[in-house]
């Protein structure tokens, strides 16, 4: 946790020098030192969610996250899915959904990161002019979305930065199937035709 304080103090002192240093250089013409500091910028952007997240799963696997309470997880997926709808738009990726009432005793914020993960994820790894399928009902959540071609074990894809052939796929769905661990809700990751990505969840009755 000391270890935690101190990077993240120092990875916002950085990312706040550079951003003061974009601003200055931008009236300025020596755009190779701009583009050379808005990559600094980024990377430090990237490790810094990286650190918070690793933070996620430990306090996830010490039971810090305790306050259950019963919610209805479909009030959560339509929020998180409208937060993501006009990401969806500019990419021209149809969504289609058909949620029923699902009550859960879960804590509230872990209900939403894990909502938030999955439908950041059918969006990440989706494909311009492609699809989102969302079903809820009391026993399950199934997303199914386009993709790009992956001849893998998609298991593999909850392990933390597993590898793909257009780079690492993060931690987000780490995250996800911890917390369906802690509940015993039971995740899967199948791939049809090669690019027909399809993650369930079973909710534990």
């Amino acid at each position: 946790e000391n270890l935690s304080h101190e990077l993240q103090t120092q990875l916002a002192i950085i990312r706040n020098t550079t951003e003061n240093i974009i601003n200055q250089k931008a009236t300025n013409e020596d755009s190779i030192t701009a583009r050379g500091l808005k990559s600094i910028y980024s990377s430090v952007n990237k490790l810094y969610q990286v650190q918070k997240s690793l933070m996620l799963l430990s306090k996830i696997g010490n039971l810090e996250f305790n306050k259950t309470t019963n919610i209805n997880f479909r009030d959560i997926a339509e929020q998180v899915l409208g937060k993501y709808s006009e990401a969806f738009a500019l990419r021209e990726i149809k969504i289609s959904s058909d949620m029923d009432n699902c009550h859960l005793s879960i804590d509230s914020g872990l209900a939403e990161i894990m909502a938030n993960n999955l439908f950041k994820n059918a969006l990440k790894h989706n494909i311009n002019n492609g699809y989102v399928l969302v079903k809820l009902n009391t026993q399950s959540l199934i997303i199914e979305n386009s993709g790009l071609q992956y001849k893998g074990n998609p298991e593999q894809l909850f392990q933390r930065f597993s590898k793909g052939e257009n780079g690492n796929y993060g931690i987000g769905l780490s995250i996800v199937k911890q917390i369906c661990e802690l509940y015993s809700y039971h995740i899967s990751y199948t791939i049809e035709e090669n690019s027909k990505h399809i993650i369930q969840v079973l909710f534990k009755q």
